[in-house]
Formats: structure tokens, sequence, C-alpha cells
């Protein structure tokens, strides 16, 4: 499984990824992003399965990175259709 987090606040990020790499197996992989365009120019060379995803950052929020992956990468929304 490919997890990013994508939050403003470096305590958080380093909290949550310890949290969920203890819950999950050795070969998972947890990334952290701390902006919206850091994950959105991260996000197109791995296939994350689920995204942490904080609204409201400095810079792009979080309101608006969703809306460019929607936009953007329609891969990662296709089950919708």
């Amino acid at each position: 499984m490919n997890i990013a987090i994508c939050d403003d606040d470096i305590e958080f990020c380093t909290t949550l990824k310890r949290q969920l790499t203890d819950c999950l197996q050795y070969n998972d992989i947890v990334d952290i992003y701390y902006s919206g365009e850091m994950f959105l120019a991260g996000c197109k060379k791995c296939n994350y399965d689920a995204v942490f995803l904080d609204l409201y950052m400095g810079g792009m929020t979080g309101f608006e990175t969703a809306g460019s992956l929607w936009k953007g990468n329609e891969y990662y929304f296709s089950y919708l259709k």
C-alpha cells in the first residue's frame, strides 16, 4: 500500500507516519509532502492508495490541491465514472 501525507505541520506528519508504519507491513510506502505544490509535483511518481490531505495549508490549500488532482489526474478518480 502506498500512502501520502500532505500537511504543513511537520510534527503532525512525523507522528502520523510513525503510527501508519507501525500498522503497515515493511514494504508499504508512506511519503510526506509539506505543501500542496510539493504533493502535486511528487504524486506523479507513485500511485497512492490513500492520501491524508490537510485542507487548510499556507500557499495552495488542500481544497485547491484536491481540485488540481481532480482536473489534472483523472486517473486517480476513474472509479467515480
